[in-house]
């Protein structure tokens, strides 16, 4: 672990090592138009319905019937039948498995107003899906990034994933870290509270003082400082990557005690509960800038990527283009895109706090000393009044008091700085005495911005080749010998083909329904019981949905519960009750498919709904042909 060194204007930016590494990216791709669209083709092809403002509408309950998503109803009502009536049909964020972390997931309808079409949102921490841990990776590029994301949503939804234009996918938010490393906890937790004050230029640290809700959340935050929080081009944030690690091990050592044979949950705690790792982190003070299209938009023509005419269109094939373009060019002024985001979110900022290591702020005659020395007597003497009343008021009162214009005031902190005070510790008075204490503990900024950032990964770090990186389910995950690696299948063909269902005769039929109660305890009716409906319902086999035609105003309505005509493979290990749902499923599907009231297996009567739906073929079963 090595620091950078302060070098000369002579050298290289370029040349510099940066382990400035991409820790999130949000990836919007749109859904391909086709049945599962309102209207089927638009108003300016010649028929009516299906676009708005020249954004295809998506329908998501067919969309949903096609690909098995869950859906989200804002609104219920009945029919006069009794039967629910589901609108405003809405997804709720998911969390896919993939290898260690999770990747949350969306289906978004489209946006008039942002110009966003229809699309299925992935966003995670592509470190946390290499490493398990995001304190410290080697994932330096955004190509990178995107090809962990990807290949683990792929593999996480093989049905949805035929349905989506990968190649006009969509970048929405990238976050670019790095961190200081200081000499020890209590040292990090000073530089972070001497950040916490500091505002420049647009740069404006966030308070909590807002009417936004999903902004002030923010500020319940002790160990995190935002800048920006509002800013629809690029936020910034810094947080001690300590208590966040721990935070981790703790979530991780619950999820070990829930699932105590989950190799993967093992395997996450070993690693985050190493104490290298924690002794790292524990030292750290995160720095991320996240950056959002628009911002992304304006800095890729103020690096020269793109022009004012033809700027960046927002898709990910353009931005690894970019980004392929500038890390080539030798000429360029950082190692790599990245990079160039991090520096420009981050600079003005870290200028801020570079100042002399052995200022006070409470050492009033070495502040005077200092003073005398660098002015004329009629220049030091406004300059150490101004002093004065900054350390006695605070830097937000004299500043909206009036007493010094904004143009004298600027000048008087310019006069201070170049003494050797650091903005930050200018920032940090308040008027209190706390403050004062705060502002005048003596920190070595200087040495902490030039070699407290990393250049070099530590020994016992392992990267992971990225180039032949492959995710896997951790579902199917299993021992290899000592270690713990993936079964080498891809989840195509983990289905199995469906067998057909061995049914029970009438008279093991009878004796399961036969009552049978304990002696001095009065029977119970005959009635249908919540676990059974929970058996019927929710079974352990797998099938694929069968397909169904319906009206567009019947999409979404059948709500009698999953389409049981298909066939299902065949479990043996499956309990008898199981065997008896399957009887009633196949009933239910006969009855819906003919229209017509049955006696169920049960002795409930089925009474289907009334449904604009066409008939399907019944299922040849061996109860059918026994029924017959």
């Amino acid at each position: 672990m090595g620091g950078v060194a302060a070098g000369a204007s002579s050298v290289s930016r370029k040349s510099s090592r940066s382990l400035v590494f991409c820790d999130f990216l949000k990836i919007g791709i749109p859904i391909i138009p086709g049945v599962y669209t309102q209207g089927g083709q638009s108003c300016y092809d010649g028929q009516s319905g299906g676009l708005r403002d020249r954004l295809w509408v998506l329908d998501f309950a067919r969309f949903a019937a096609l690909t098995g998503i869950s859906l989200r109803a804002r609104s219920v009502m009945f029919s006069d039948a009794g039967q629910p009536i589901f609108s405003e049909l809405i997804h709720a964020f998911e969390s896919l498995p993939s290898s260690h972390s999770g990747i949350a997931m969306v289906i978004r309808q489209a946006c008039p107003q942002s110009g966003l079409p229809a699309r299925v949102e992935f966003q995670c921490s592509p470190a946390t899906l290499v490493h398990i841990q995001n304190v410290i990776s080697h994932i330096h590029t955004l190509e990178d990034a995107a090809w962990i994301i990807l290949s683990s949503s792929a593999m996480a939804l093989p049905d949805v994933w035929p349905y989506l234009d990968v190649e006009n996918a969509l970048v929405l938010r990238v976050d670019v870290t790095d961190s200081l490393l200081c000499d020890t906890p209590t040292q990090a937790m000073q530089v972070f509270q001497r950040m916490g004050h500091v505002s420049v230029q647009q740069r404006r640290v966030f308070t909590g003082d807002t009417a936004d809700a999903s902004v002030a959340r923010l500020s319940g935050y002790d160990t995190t400082r935002y800048w920006g929080a509002t800013s629809e081009l690029h936020k910034e944030a810094a947080y001690l990557k300590g208590p966040q690690l721990l935070k981790k091990q703790a979530e991780a050592e619950r999820s070990v005690r829930k699932n105590p044979t989950s190799l993967v949950a093992a395997e996450s705690l070993r690693v985050l509960s190493d104490p290298r790792l924690h002794e790292l982190a524990g030292r750290m003070v995160r720095l991320e800038g996240r950056w959002l299209k628009r911002g992304l938009v304006e800095h890729f023509t103020r690096l020269g990527l793109t022009t004012d005419d033809t700027p960046w269109d927002g898709r990910l094939t353009s931005l690894i283009a970019l980004e392929r373009a500038y890390n080539d060019n030798p000429e360029s002024e950082h190692p790599n895109l990245i990079s160039a985001l991090w520096d420009y979110s981050w600079r003005p900022l870290l200028s801020a706090l570079d100042g002399a290591a052995d200022m006070d702020l409470n050492d009033y005659d070495a502040v005077k000393e200092k003073i005398f020395t660098a002015h004329e007597p009629r220049a030091a003497r406004p300059l150490l009044q101004f002093f004065r009343a900054l350390h006695q008021q605070g830097w937000s009162e004299l500043r909206e008091s009036g007493e010094y214009t904004r143009a004298t005031f600027n000048r008087r902190v310019a006069a201070l700085r170049e003494l050797g005070f650091s903005r930050a510790q200018l920032q940090q008075l308040d008027g209190s005495t706390e403050s004062r204490i705060d502002a005048g503990v003596v920190i070595p900024m200087q040495r902490v911005l030039q070699v407290g950032r990393l250049t070099e990964l530590p020994k016992w770090f392992t990267p992971v080749d990225v180039e032949t990186w492959t995710p896997f389910d951790p579902s199917v995950r299993r021992a290899v010998g000592a270690v713990v690696g993936p079964v080498p299948l891809p989840v195509q063909q983990l289905r199995t083909t469906p067998t057909p269902v061995e049914l029970p005769n009438d008279e093991e039929i009878a004796a399961f329904f036969a009552p049978v109660e304990p002696e001095g305890v009065p029977p119970t009716p005959d009635l249908p019981r919540f676990d059974r409906r929970c058996q019927l319902m929710a079974t352990d086999a797998v099938f694929a949905p069968a397909a169904r035609h319906a009206e567009p105003s019947q999409l979404g309505l059948d709500f009698s519960g999953p389409d049981h005509s298909a066939i299902r493979p065949y479990d043996p290990e499956a309990p008898f009750a199981l065997a008896i749902g399957r009887v009633r499923a196949a009933q239910v599907g006969e009855a819906l498919a003919s229209g017509t009231s049955r006696t169920l297996v049960d002795g409930t009567e089925f009474v289907p709904p009334v449904a604009k739906i066409l008939p399907l073929p019944l299922r040849d079963s061996a109860y059918a042909q026994h029924r017959s």
